[in-house]
């Protein structure tokens, strides 16, 4: 999800998640004369190992670093609260073999809702969202 509703601090990551939404939107372009689908499976936050083997910058002698450490613990928050794994598996096992197969798969309600929020709200609202959210 992060490609679509980019997250504080998390510039990079978010940005290489909506490339690899530009590439899959492209080779579905590509392939379709051929009968293959691609889909990007959306899972947004998961319950992973990775919110505890996030490598934090040091930031203590810049003007970001209490909103940095602000952010990245509701980050990791939001992460610690997400969804199981194992859903995430059933969804993608689902998608296999699947005919038709949309580009985008959001995974669970929240995100299903947060992908429409993405493609009806000005993107100045989503930010201000974005950023009470993590109090950026």
């Amino acid at each position: 999800m992060a490609g679509q509703l980019p997250i504080p601090f998390e510039s990079f990551y978010c940005g290489s998640k909506a490339a690899l939404g530009a590439l899959a939107q492209g080779l579905a372009l590509d392939l379709q004369p051929y009968k293959i689908f691609v889909t990007c499976l959306m899972p947004g936050g998961t319950k992973t190992e990775f919110t505890k083997r996030r490598e934090k910058v040091d930031c203590s002698r810049t003007v970001y670093n209490q909103r940095y450490n602000s952010a990245l613990a509701k980050i990791g928050v939001t992460e610690a609260r997400g969804m199981e794994a194992d859903k995430v598996a059933i969804a993608l096992s689902r998608l296999i073999g699947r005919k038709n197969s949309p580009i985008f798969y959001p995974v669970g309600l929240s995100n299903i809702l947060t992908r429409s929020m993405t493609k009806f709200l000005p993107s100045g609202v989503i930010n201000k969202i974005t950023a009470a959210k993590f109090d950026t």
